[in-house]
């Protein structure tokens, strides 16, 4: 009596392991993404999530040609988990580059075995890598949106983008990081609108710094540096992107001791620019765009403000800057240049439109468009070289 007791529970308690185990190995999904947070001419960084722990790998080609994979790996381990990031190197510029995620559950990880469930493969997607020789094409900047993320949509609703364009998210898009959950809606929405196919670049404004999940916008946002400060050379454009912090000085009551901004702006980054502005490119640059979220204005409204128009001003006068992209007011506004204190002109973005920068050989026009279509505002910059 009692063996075929046992040998019942035995038997029920291998059909709910099973059964445990088949609904287990299926409910992986590919969520997140995919995204492109930093492309070059010859690299990209592909970013995603899956709903549960899992091996995943990036699977690639060029044109029509033979596909490759390539997993993500610290010295010798493939990385497994929830959060995903793989970059692809060695392509070239122009290139055409088709690609998709596949991943595999992980439902037991030992030291000697693992198992894995069933492999879930994404769409494919495509995309194009930079191209510094490119005749012509068009970035897009959108700013202080502070998680609105309807009003996102609807903007998008009158952006049209083509192979080699760019969109360059210019601060404050998300309100504050307490969690990290209103940036994964920002980046829900990107993925399925245009991310997984165009690159984004994510700056950082200061809102972006507030609340215990800031360090996740740099860790979802990777670049190639690992810094929040970079560049972006394509179509004879070199777009200077910075960090320009928190607006109020780091000893401010709001930031609790935790700001340390002066030291990132004066230490670090204008070292960098300054190496930048004095190194001749290894291409010829038309264009110098520089790309950060608090403008300078002259006016010493901020703390971040006076020092970075003390520290940059005169390194951007140097270098030739033809147009500083920036936002942070809320108002939208045009600066032009004024050929003694400040010789570049100066975008800045406003809430309810974006910038529409297209570049030519000779010049780059701007225009600003709002949520119905509207054109707000036309400039025209024309190359210094």
């Amino acid at each position: 009596m009692w063996v075929r007791v046992l040998f019942l529970i035995a038997v029920f308690s291998t059909w709910c392991l099973g059964t445990a185990s088949r609904a287990a190995d299926s409910d992986l999904a590919i969520v997140h993404g995919p995204y492109l947070s930093d492309v070059s001419e010859s690299a990209a960084i592909i970013n995603w999530n899956t709903s549960r722990e899992a091996y995943t790998a990036v699977e690639w080609q060029v044109d029509d040609g033979a596909w490759r994979t390539v997993m993500a790996s610290r010295d010798g381990l493939v990385i497994t988990g929830t959060r995903h990031s793989v970059t692809l190197v060695g392509l070239k510029p122009g290139q055409r580059i088709s690609y998709r995620i596949v991943a595999k559950p992980i439902l037991y990880y030992g030291s000697n075995n693992v198992n894995y469930g069933s492999s879930v493969t994404s769409t494919t997607y495509a995309f194009e890598t930079l191209n510094r020789a490119r005749k012509g094409f068009t970035a897009y900047f959108f700013n202080d949106l502070h998680s609105d993320i309807d009003r996102l949509k609807t903007l998008f609703e009158q952006v049209q983008l083509q192979p080699g364009d760019l969109v360059f998210f210019n601060g404050d898009m998300v309100d504050h990081m307490v969690d990290e959950q209103v940036l994964l809606r920002l980046i829900d929405f990107c993925a399925e609108r245009f991310a997984a196919q165009f690159p984004l670049y994510y700056v950082r404004g200061n809102h972006e710094t507030r609340g215990s999940a800031a360090p996740m916008v740099q860790a979802r946002f990777p670049t190639f540096g690992g810094k929040t400060f970079y560049t972006v050379e394509h179509g004879g454009a070199q777009f200077i992107v910075l960090d320009s912090g928190e607006d109020k000085e780091d000893s401010h009551k709001e930031y609790s001791g935790l700001a340390d901004f002066d030291a990132l702006r004066d230490q670090i980054e204008t070292p960098w620019l300054r190496q930048l502005v004095t190194t001749p490119t290894a291409a010829p640059t038309k264009f110098k765009v520089a790309v950060f979220h608090i403008p300078i204005f002259g006016g010493a409204r901020w703390h971040s403000e006076q020092q970075i128009a003390q520290l940059w001003r005169p390194l951007f006068n140097q270098a030739g800057l033809d147009l500083e992209m920036s936002g942070h007011t809320h108002v939208r506004t045009w600066l032009p240049q004024d050929y003694i204190w400040r010789h570049f002109p100066i975008m800045i973005g406003g809430t309810h439109s974006f910038a529409k920068l297209t570049f030519d050989e000779r010049s780059i026009n701007l225009d600003v468009i709002d949520i119905s279509g509207r054109l707000l505002d036309h400039h025209k910059v024309k190359a210094k070289l």
